[in-house]
């Protein structure tokens, strides 16, 4: 994607569990690698599914039991949480 449009850069399929390219990462190690990632102002992701294009620009966690909404971001990194990708769509 960086050749086709003339930037400068390496890529690599961060998450892919089935078909051709497949690679192991685990989906935890994915969305971890990708959390830090985020926060580094050099790194960009992008997602591609079916010939379409879309660029990570976010994310959230969010804790599955109600009861935890209020809570500090360290008490709830021991509790269960849904994880959301904010996706940057130009179509």
């Amino acid at each position: 994607l960086t050749k086709m449009v003339g930037l400068k850069g390496t890529g690599r399929i961060l998450y892919k569990p089935l078909g051709p390219n497949k690679v192991k990462t685990t989906a935890r190690q994915a969305i971890e690698t990708m959390e830090a990632g985020l926060k580094n102002p050099k790194k960009a992701y992008i997602y591609h599914c079916e010939n379409h294009y879309a660029q990570i620009i976010g994310y959230e966690k969010t804790p599955l039991n109600p009861e935890y909404a209020y809570k500090t971001r360290q008490e709830i990194e021991e509790v269960e949480c849904r994880q959301w990708l904010a996706l940057g769509d130009s179509a």
